[in-house]
């Protein structure tokens, strides 16, 4: 949905992403790796809380740079984390 709003569109975003809770541990390492070298890799997998899939997964920095491409500037972003 982001990818579809124009640049500095929005006032401010309020998101609770998922968390990636899994039973599965990612090797943070690689996944880090992965994320500085501009492939977004996903960390987690499996089923998530309360076995959900869509909650094994935490955004990778593709997803943040449309955040901050929508955001206007001095626009706020509340992000809940786990």
């Amino acid at each position: 949905m982001l990818r579809g709003l124009p640049d500095d569109s929005l006032d401010s975003v309020v998101t609770d992403p998922p968390y990636g809770l899994s039973s599965k541990e990612p090797d943070m390492t690689e996944v880090l790796t992965h994320w500085l070298a501009g492939d977004d890799a996903k960390i987690g997998s499996g089923r998530g809380f309360m076995g959900k899939s869509w909650d094994s997964i935490v955004p990778g920095p593709a997803t943040w740079r449309e955040v901050l491409r929508v955001l206007k500037p001095g626009a706020n972003a509340l992000v809940f984390a786990g």
